[in-house]
């Protein structure tokens, strides 16, 4: 996760300078839908976690020409 929100920071610290915006692409995987990922907890934790971080980002830029899309 952790990886994930620094290069989600440092990617929108560019596009703002951008007069149109951008995109940026997290992909999920087993596990984001809430189903248990039995030998691999965290993995599946963490795509959870990333599905929400996601979603919440893609709200926070909605404003902002930026798209965020899982």
């Amino acid at each position: 996760m952790l990886g994930v929100m620094l290069c989600c920071k440092e990617a929108i610290r560019v596009m703002r300078k951008q007069s149109n915006g951008g995109h940026i692409f997290n992909m999920d995987g087993a596990g984001a839908d809430g189903n248990a990922t039995p030998r691999f907890a965290a993995y599946g934790a963490t795509k959870r976690g990333l599905q929400q971080f996601s979603k919440s980002l893609q709200a926070e830029l909605k404003m902002q020409k930026i798209e965020n899309v899982v």
